[in-house]
């Protein structure tokens, strides 16, 4: 079995000299694949994020005082609260579908 010459070297590349840690493999189609353990440290960085501002939100004085208003006009609230999944579900799709042709193959 003849092995693959990669298409480019990672010390071409800077973007991927700084990303780059020890783990990091260079695939047979020359692309270079981070180590698992840096996936899921983004991960549980956007996690965390999203559940402290969560709390923050929450906790905040205006939530606590009340606001006698929210319930009015909440189908456009619904619209746009709806609106953010779509875009969010679409972006998740296409990262997943472009990450399954393009990395993978």
């Amino acid at each position: 079995m003849v092995e693959k010459e990669p298409k480019w070297r990672m010390k071409d590349h800077p973007l991927f000299v700084i990303m780059s840690s020890s783990g990091d493999q260079i695939n047979q189609n020359g692309v270079v694949t981070m180590n698992m353990y840096m996936y899921y440290a983004i991960f549980s960085l956007i996690l965390v994020f999203g559940l402290v501002t969560t709390f923050m939100i929450g906790f905040s004085r205006k939530n606590r005082e009340g606001d006698t208003s929210y319930f009015q006009k909440t189908g456009v609230k619904w619209a746009r609260l709806t609106s953010f999944y779509v875009v969010a579900i679409i972006a998740g799709l296409l990262a997943l579908i472009a990450y399954i042709r393009y990395l993978i193959q």
